[in-house]
């Protein structure tokens, strides 16, 4: 009795994986969803309550260079359950941290592409064990929007490029699948064969990045046509080929754009998230913001 009294009171503290832990009268389960040679993934879901429930999943990518960051990190963690109030579920994933360790040099920039492939990779994966379990997690697999940060960001639009592209990395997806919507904040994609070219339509996507980031480059940074094509870059194929885009750019501000529109524009990012979900978002919108108080309060 006394070994059982022990057990309970971890799973209550702790939450044990598909067993779930209640925090602040919220719902967030732990799950498994896939093994890699050097780890194991898991994924954070928050379920919103049923009276504010839109099941629509949210499946959120952190960043941190590919060499740090964690879905449990406190910045991460409030904005989830600000979601799941607001009626999301939030699925919060792991990935390999493909540069940790690494260091990177003029004639040593394999893992720099390589690192975006692994973690979308994974993303694909969490995208598969979503599907699967789609009934017992209570999510509509039509509507499921990526989201990330930084190298999340980074990870979000490279896995749907993948997508858009049917290439050998979504082969375990059904044929038919496709992302409700897609929000990159300081986002790029990371190319050997020059800009980035869809052979379908990808998922309507929210662009938040800042004019003179040089973390992710607002517009390119590439050589031989190998290189890192930014916002600005993505958008103008957007804007050619007539893709459904809302675009925010933040003038002066550099790399902090990764980070606190999920705060400052969170009613913004809903409304993208909400039309984008139903299949009712199809406009081309680009914003320049020029806010003094902004930037001095980032």
């Amino acid at each position: 009795m006394k070994y059982f009294k022990i057990v309970l009171v971890c799973v209550l503290l702790l939450g044990l994986p598909g067993l779930g832990a209640v925090a602040g009268g919220q719902q967030v389960d732990t799950y498994k969803f896939a093994d890699r040679d050097t780890c194991s993934l898991w994924m954070d879901v928050y379920q919103p309550a049923d009276s504010v429930r839109k099941d629509i999943c949210v499946l959120y990518v952190f960043g941190g260079g590919f060499v740090k960051g964690s879905r449990t990190a406190k910045d991460n963690v409030r904005f989830f359950k600000e979601m799941q109030g607001r009626g999301y579920t939030v699925a919060a994933i792991d990935y390999r941290l493909g540069l940790k360790g690494v260091k990177l040099g003029l004639f040593h920039l394999k893992p720099g592409f390589e690192a975006p492939r692994a973690a979308s990779e994974d993303l694909i994966s969490a995208t598969e064990y979503l599907l699967q379990n789609a009934r017992s997690l209570r999510i509509d697999a039509r509507r499921i929007v990526l989201m990330g940060s930084s190298a999340g960001a980074i990870t979000v639009l490279h896995a749907d490029h993948e997508l858009a592209n049917r290439t050998a990395m979504v082969k375990g997806l059904p044929s038919g699948f496709r992302y409700a919507g897609v929000v990159s904040l300081a986002g790029a994609i990371l190319s050997t064969k020059g800009r980035p070219k869809y052979a379908s339509e990808p998922a309507p996507t929210l662009f938040y990045h800042g004019t003179k980031d040089r973390v992710v480059f607002y517009s390119k940074l590439s050589i031989f046509r190998k290189g890192m094509y930014g916002t600005k870059t993505l958008v103008k194929t957007f804007e050619k080929k007539e893709f459904p885009f809302m675009v925010v750019r933040f003038v002066g501000m550099k790399h902090q754009v990764a980070t606190f529109p999920r705060f400052e524009e969170q009613d913004q990012i809903c409304d993208f998230i909400d039309r984008a979900a139903v299949g009712k978002y199809d406009n081309e919108l680009d914003i320049t913001v020029r806010d003094k108080a902004l930037r001095e309060k980032y």
